[in-house]
């Protein structure tokens, strides 16, 4: 499934989320896919307070289009930020702003032409007892997948995935989650891939 962003006559779509995380919370957030269609604007702002104690996974994902009608990169433009504050403080701040006709989609299409593209945070104290699982999660790559993952702080981890398609996405989210629940047992849910 997919959450659509369809064109609107004379303005964008505005989304604003902000999810709080208490002292032994734990939160997961991995919505549908965000699939943008021909024409469409969308801009989305997201802000996320953890507590000292809290645990946070956080995984979006961004297909290239209506793929299935061959609609690759042909929306007007995508505006994301997005917030992390840690223990009351800032720990991350990032924006990227999208627009096929501009040179920003060009990391999208290079390795892989017309990537589907997946974008998170990993937030828990846990993460210190990680070991091993940072390589396991970089031997994922080859030529239809990218994974890079780096260590913001001993609690604080960032994740990009690049994939050929959908699937194969969602099967790599899977394996990360699967990878990450010997230090995180909240993940051992399954998630369907569809």
């Amino acid at each position: 499934s997919a959450s659509r962003v369809h064109i609107s006559r004379g303005g964008s779509a505005h989304v604003i989320q902000r999810f709080h995380v208490g002292n032994n919370g734990w939160l997961e957030y991995s919505p549908s896919m965000l699939m943008p269609q021909a024409g469409s604007l969308y801009r989305q702002v997201s802000e996320v307070y953890v507590e000292y104690g809290g645990d946070l996974f956080f995984m979006e994902m961004l297909a290239p289009g209506r793929v299935a009608r061959g609609e690759y990169f042909k929306f007007k433009e995508l505006d994301w930020t997005f917030n992390l504050h840690y223990d009351q403080k800032l720990i991350c701040r990032e924006r990227f702003v999208l627009e096929p006709n501009e040179d920003s989609c060009y990391a999208l299409q290079n390795p892989i032409p017309n990537a589907w593209f997946a974008g998170g945070y990993i937030v828990s104290s846990r993460l210190s007892d990680s070991k091993g699982v940072l390589e396991q999660l970089r031997s994922l790559n080859d030529e239809h997948i990218r994974v890079g993952i780096s260590r913001l702080y001993d609690y604080c981890w960032t994740v990009r995935l690049l994939a050929c398609n959908g699937i194969l996405m969602r099967k790599t989210i899977s394996t990360l989650r699967e990878l990450l629940s010997g230090i995180l047992p909240e993940l051992k849910t399954k998630c369907r891939v569809v």
